[in-house]
């Protein structure tokens, strides 16, 4: 779900500046409808979800670290090699789509590392008389 509200967010930023080509039907592009925007941004958030999960499981660094690689992989997979392959787009719209692609990637990885990635071990806050904050003390 939250995939599918910073799409529309980002997608209404992106808006005004390509609505233009897409309604003049330029490079075969066009409007897609509500429904179809729903349905692909909830089969896409479905699978990164699902393909995010391993790493989500397996991250040893921070949740900063984790949310930068997996926000710029996501975007090179699916962002940066779709824009590459649309060479008969005008840079303009690439651009404009490559910057809205990679917002909206990193907040997505951000927002997955925030809500379901453990903490990292250094990242834990000392607590004097704690045992396990023992380990940290340089002392």
């Amino acid at each position: 779900m939250m995939l599918v509200v910073l799409a529309f967010a980002f997608g209404m930023v992106v808006g005004p500046f390509v609505a233009d080509a897409y309604r003049a039907g330029a490079f075969g592009l066009r409007l897609p409808g509500l429904s179809e925007v729903l349905l692909v941004q909830l089969l896409r958030g479905l699978l990164f979800l699902g393909a995010s999960i391993p790493v989500l499981v397996l991250w040893r660094g921070s949740r900063l670290r984790l949310a930068a690689s997996l926000g710029l992989a996501q975007f090179i997979l699916v962002g940066l090699f779709g824009l590459v392959q649309g060479y008969w787009l005008p840079t303009s719209l690439r651009l404009i789509h490559g910057a809205e692609l990679l917002a909206d990637s990193m907040v997505w990885a951000g927002g997955l590392a925030l809500l379901l990635a453990r903490p990292s071990e250094t990242s834990r806050p000392v607590v004097i008389g704690d045992p396990a904050s023992r380990a940290h003390d340089p002392t």
